[in-house]
């Protein structure tokens, strides 16, 4: 295969993504300090800083019409501090789960 088929073969299965999968070590990381009881909000969204699509479901969620926030949250630790821990490690395991989800597609 030339190098300019091997590239309009990898461009043209980059466009049919749909979504971007989660990096799984951002995911254990948050999992990690979310149950350690001793983390803060700042070492959480330092961990999902590195994960660009769990940050931004986090920012898309704190600042959704369920908040209601007159201004918006624009900082992963000060949507961490308004969501809650608890919901945080809601939506990084929700995102496990379509990762797992991918897989099994992909592998089967």
């Amino acid at each position: 295969m030339s190098v300019s088929a091997e590239r309009a073969a990898v461009r043209a299965h980059v466009e049919r993504m749909t979504s971007v999968m989660t990096i799984p070590t951002v995911v254990t990381k948050v999992l990690s300090l979310s149950d350690s009881g001793k983390s803060t909000a700042r070492d959480i969204a330092d961990a999902l800083s590195k994960d660009q699509v769990l940050a931004a479901k986090v920012l898309k969620l704190v600042n959704s019409g369920v908040y209601g926030f007159r201004q918006p949250i624009t900082t992963l630790s000060r949507a961490t501090v308004l969501l809650g821990q608890d919901v945080v490690k809601t939506l990084v395991l929700s995102s496990v789960v379509g990762v797992i989800d991918k897989m099994a597609l992909l592998a089967g």
